[in-house]
């Protein structure tokens, strides 16, 4: 059996008081804005999910209300014009804290992460003996919306890969990959599961392959980038390759007889001198296409619709704070900002685009304090218009659809 250890950090339970128990809330005539009912359904590593904490937030970021969902996931909050709802998942091993703003009374909203996690425990994969390359080092990949890799130690006994849930897609499908690297040329075997879980045990991949396809991009950059990086990706969302470069020129290398599905370019900016760019101060502005005409290889970031950076954060002992530069004349869908607090807690923040900084709400279990690290995402979707519908899909992999996207890094 080939040997994998999981480090998971768990945390403890936090009680959590509550201000407000649901449909009882302080009704203070000062409060800013118009209070009403808001239905919210709660969510959890792609599924409804009750008995999570709630919490409301004014406008300005003020604590209002807390709440727990009900059994079946649901419940109903007082929410004033313009408010935040949160809520707060310590089921998976990870904080995962998931805001909307922008929340108005009469709105039906999705709160939670609706599309699947890797969860606290990774799932188990039986896999027949690999055939040995002489000199070559394995490894079984799942590949899906993301990859996980299992280094194989003894290819020629019957053997367990491991994989996390965010490895499959939304109909539990992922591209299985064995690889045999370290020699000239490499070898692979590829498996297109439409349900891992459905698979026989335990996986047979069969012979070896040698050839990859190569495919070569032209890119259109926009002034100022530093480097330009192609992905291709194919069944199931899995990246089936890429490539990187500084100048016009990409080549991408990637399995052969996977068709790719799309392809993501995305530009890279180093700080300017002077800025003050806090922990990082890169920029990247991304396009990620529908799909690929591989004859054809031309992609245009010449004009991109903004450009986010100069992120910076500000903390004070009741407030956590953070700012940013647009540099755009239009309106995107919405801005996600995604934070870390330390090394259990990830916090994601969907608002509309406006004016370019942003008062945290008030969460109990994440006080003011300077994060790990901060993303700022303008996103820009093809087939969504406005922050209504974007919000809409809160909870799912929001920067992975077709269209543009623009983040700054703290």
């Amino acid at each position: 059996m080939s040997r994998v250890i999981p480090v998971l950090r768990l945390l403890p339970l936090i009680a959590l008081p509550l201000v407000a128990a649901c449909g009882d809330v302080d009704d203070d005539p000062g409060a800013p804005g118009a209070r009403g009912p808001v239905a919210l359904t709660t969510w959890s590593d792609g599924e409804v999910a009750g008995d999570l904490p709630v919490y409301v937030a004014d406008a300005d970021g003020a604590l209002r209300g807390a709440y727990r969902s009900g059994d079946d996931g649901r419940l109903t909050v007082e929410v004033g014009d313009g408010g935040f709802v949160t809520v707060v998942d310590d089921r998976g091993g990870l904080r995962l804290v998931d805001t909307l703003g922008d929340v108005h009374p009469g709105d039906v909203l999705d709160l939670g992460r609706r599309r699947r996690g890797d969860g606290a425990r990774p799932r188990e994969l039986a896999v027949a003996p690999l055939a040995a390359v002489p000199g070559a080092s394995y490894a079984i990949e799942v590949c899906g919306p993301t990859i996980t890799r299992t280094v194989v130690l003894e290819p020629g006994a019957a053997l367990t890969a491991y994989y996390g849930g965010a490895a499959l897609d939304d109909d539990g499908g992922a591209l299985l990959i064995a690889r045999a690297e370290g020699v000239a040329p490499a070898r692979f075997a590829v498996i297109d599961a439409d349900d891992v879980a459905a698979l026989a045990a335990p996986v047979e991949f069969g012979a070896w392959r040698q050839t990859a396809a190569e495919a070569r991009f032209f890119v259109a950059t926009p002034a100022g980038a530093d480097e330009v990086e192609v992905a291709i990706r194919g069944p199931h969302g899995c990246t089936l390759g890429g490539g990187a470069g500084t100048g016009a020129e990409v080549v991408a290398r990637f399995l052969p007889d996977q068709r790719p599905a799309a392809v993501t370019a995305t530009a890279w900016y180093a700080p300017a001198d002077g800025d003050d760019v806090g922990a990082d101060g890169t920029a990247l502005v991304r396009r990620r296409f529908a799909g690929v005409d591989l004859d054809d290889g031309a992609l245009d970031l010449s004009d991109p619709p903004a450009r986010i950076d100069r992120v910076a954060v500000q903390v004070t002992p009741t407030a956590m704070e953070v700012t940013w530069r647009s540099t755009g004349d239009d309106l995107g869908d919405g801005v996600q900002l995604s934070i870390g607090v330390g090394a259990d807690t990830r916090w994601t923040l969907l608002i509309p685009e406006g004016a370019p900084r942003l008062r945290l709400p008030e969460v109990p279990e994440v006080p003011p304090t300077t994060p790990t690290w901060v993303d700022v995402t303008r996103l820009d979707v093809d087939d969504v218009d406005g922050f209504a519908a974007l919000r809409a899909r809160a909870g799912t992999a929001l920067d992975a659809a077709p269209g543009w996207s623009s983040t700054g890094r703290w």
